[in-house]
């Protein structure tokens, strides 16, 4: 008896585990403002219905919808609703029994899903996975992005860092042609470091506002664009981790992780060249005012 009862808790424990594992949700955000979480691995599509979990918080709660949406005419519904309060209890309604179907409104979260969920329908996933060029694609990405961001330059006396490590995420839909149709930020660093959240936002915000258009995608490619989450990890307190990684998982979405480690001598060098800097602006302006603008 008691084998029996070890063995049900621990068959309960690896599938709680093995839920956790399976969750992996990226941020989407409508023209509305509204923001949400999509758990990439929950969804499927068979033939022109597909099925797949969203969170929100709303009023301190968070909610998991299992969504259906229908290609053929653009609708979707709510199948049930998991919500968690702040303590952690948990309750359900279920819906599944009357499925409300409703039209999928412009400029509404269901239509950057609906947008996020045709990408990915009329993408060929084996193709996404195991096509070399598209392997190429997103390491030469990978690559470029990396290379274009500074956190470093954020450094300001007068406001605090993360203890360890900031973390951010950007989503794009990238059409085939290269054109960049979204981007979606969301920081998961804790919100008590406002300033210098912003302040990462906008540097991480530079590359896309620079590049409205990348490289377009392989020839061969025969979905319509594709979904990409770059992942930003910017190192604190903690160890670098150098293994940057960019790859297609199996539903054909791309992710990139780029990494930066702080550069501790970078506060005494900036209190170094100040002198330097402010000596040149003196310089410069008495320039101008002898030999004109």
């Amino acid at each position: 008896m008691i084998k029996k009862n070890l063995l049900y808790i621990l068959i309960i424990f690896l599938f709680s585990v093995n839920q956790v594992m399976a969750e992996n949700w990226i941020p989407v955000q409508a023209d509305n403002g509204k923001t949400a979480e999509f758990d990439i691995d929950s969804l499927v599509i068979t033939d022109n219905i597909a099925r797949y979990r969203v969170k929100q918080k709303i009023l301190g709660e968070d909610k998991i919808f299992n969504m259906v949406t229908n290609f053929n005419n653009k609708t979707s519904a709510i199948c049930d609703i998991e919500i968690i309060d702040y303590t952690g209890k948990r309750k359900f309604e279920s819906y599944s029994s009357k499925l409300k179907y409703l039209p999928i409104r412009k400029g509404s979260l269901n239509q950057v899903l609906y947008q996020f969920l045709i990408y990915l329908k009329e993408s060929n996933i084996n193709d996404v996975s195991s096509s070399r060029e598209l392997k190429r694609y997103i390491n030469k990405l990978q690559k470029k992005i990396q290379g274009s961001w500074h956190p470093n330059n954020l450094y300001e006396l007068g406001y605090f860092q993360p203890d360890e490590k900031a973390i951010a995420y950007v989503t794009l839909f990238v059409h085939k042609n290269g054109n960049i149709h979204y981007v979606s930020y969301q920081n998961n660093t804790n919100t008590e470091y406002d300033e210098f959240n912003e302040k990462l936002k906008a540097e991480i915000n530079k590359f896309y506002t620079k590049h409205k258009t990348l490289e377009a995608l392989p020839e061969n490619f025969k979905g319509e664009g594709v979904v990409i989450v770059v992942k930003y990890e910017y190192f604190i307190q903690d160890k670098l981790q150098k293994d940057f990684s960019s790859n297609w998982n199996n539903v054909g979405i791309g992710y990139i992780e780029c990494n930066k480690k702080f550069f501790r001598a970078y506060p005494v060098l900036r209190l170094f060249i100040l002198p330097f800097k402010f000596i040149y602006g003196i310089l410069e302006e008495s320039y101008e005012d002898a030999f004109g603008r």
